[in-house]
Order: structure tokens, then sequence, then C-alpha cells
């Protein structure tokens, strides 16, 4: 079965031991920007327009800069265009789906209300709409695993939308770098 870790810039991916990761059983894709601790990437997704090319390792990069495109209604998901809600993290599983993984695990994505987002435009999302956002964007991830049989997880265990999977990669104790 195709694995992949997701990767986005939550706090969490301080919690995660990336010398533990088995490369061998999980492909990597990080979201909007390169997580430096990861020893392999092979993927990079990215819905804002503004990201500039980084240094990505031999990676593909999927974003509208890219030849992408991203569709913000339905369900269709085909070569060079995903569907996606409210964050790249939507794109993201879009993308894994079309290359066929079917065990998704994420890390970094939390997609807890109550944040206020700053946008590449300058412009704010309220508290009180970043839990309809947030809500949203969960449900629609959930949803669209569900119509093409993908099992998707987390490493958080405070997570509490998505089933918490453990595969040995946390650190214990103060260590929060």
């Amino acid at each position: 079965m195709k694995k992949i870790l997701i990767f986005g810039r939550s706090p969490f991916i301080n919690k995660i031991d990336f010398n533990k990761i088995d490369y061998r059983q999980y492909d990597v894709l990080c979201i909007n920007t390169l997580i430096p601790q990861c020893k392999t990437v092979n993927y990079m997704v990215s819905v804002d327009e503004p990201v500039k090319f980084l240094e990505t390792k031999g990676c593909e990069w999927v974003s509208i800069n890219t030849g992408w495109e991203f569709k913000n209604e339905g369900y269709i998901i085909k070569e060079k265009c995903l569907c996606w809600r409210h964050f790249s993290s939507s794109a993201a599983v879009s993308f894994a789906i079309l290359r066929g993984y079917k065990e998704i695990l994420l890390a970094g994505i939390d997609l807890i209300g109550g944040t206020i987002f700053k946008h590449y435009d300058g412009s704010m999302t309220s508290k009180i709409m970043s839990f309809q956002i947030c809500n949203e964007e969960r449900e629609f991830i959930k949803e669209i695993c569900q119509k093409n049989s993908v099992e998707i997880f987390t490493l958080n265990k405070e997570n509490d939308w998505l089933q918490f999977k453990d595969i040995g990669v946390i650190k214990h104790g103060n260590k929060e770098n």
C-alpha cells in the first residue's frame, strides 16, 4: 500500500523526531514550504500563487506557478487539476489521492479554529470566520478520502478530527526544539 506523510507548518512539527521517520515506508509531501528536517521530500504543494520556488531537493512542485489548476468546487481530481476548499492542505490531500496513495498521515495540519489567518494579499480572517473555514476544510478532507477509499490519520494525539496513528516519531519529555 502506498503511504504518504503530509507536513504542514503548525508548531506540532517541533514534536517530531525526523531521524526516526522510515522514509522507505512513507513518501513525503510538504505544504507551502520545505521542512528542513526532512531527509527526503518527494512533493511540495501550494495553492498560493506568490510562493516562490525554493531549493526543492529534487521534489515535484505542485502550484499555480507550475501549471496546476485548483478548483474550489466539487470533488474532481485529475492530472494537473486538484480540488480544494480553503487551504493548501486539502489540495495536498487531493494530490496524494491523484498519485494513488491509500494511506495519508498528516503532521502539522491541525485545522483548529480560532486562529486569525493572514493571507498573502494582506487580508485577515476573523476568529469567528476561522472556525467555519477550518470546519469546512476538515469535513472536505474527510469526505474526499472517504469517496476515494483512502485511509487518513494524524500524528497529533490531541487532534480530535482524525484518528491518531503512532509510527514512533514523536519526541517525549520537554524536547520541543
